[in-house]
């Protein structure tokens, strides 16, 4: 194989991975969950900064899967810390409702 066509490879390569971190990138957020509403299909976790007593905004996030909604359930009733990782490409800078996306990972400290 010639050096050129390895470099060309290799930055192909590189370019493909820069792609895929945009493309997977999400919103994460940290603190106690402050509510949990339950619909039919649907469990919204809301969250406040863990800086704030009285925030001018919430951070909420969303699932339909069974085994997050009961994490964040247990979450919530054990007054647990958790880190909340959502889809959404950025985590919303501005308004009072700040969508995380639908939630991929829970965890609890």
């Amino acid at each position: 194989m010639n050096i050129k066509k390895a470099v060309s490879i290799a930055l192909l390569g590189v370019g493909f991975l820069g792609l895929s971190n945009v493309a997977n990138a999400a919103c994460s957020f940290t603190g106690k969950i402050e509510r949990v509403y339950q619909t039919a299909t649907n469990t919204y976790v809301y969250m406040l900064p863990q800086t704030s007593l009285s925030s001018s905004y919430y951070r909420y996030f969303r699932t339909t899967d069974a085994d997050l909604s009961r994490a964040v359930h247990a979450a919530h009733e054990g007054n647990r810390y958790v880190n909340v990782r959502g889809n959404a490409r950025t985590c919303p800078s501005t308004g009072t409702g700040r969508y995380g996306g639908v939630i991929t990972s829970v965890t609890r400290y």
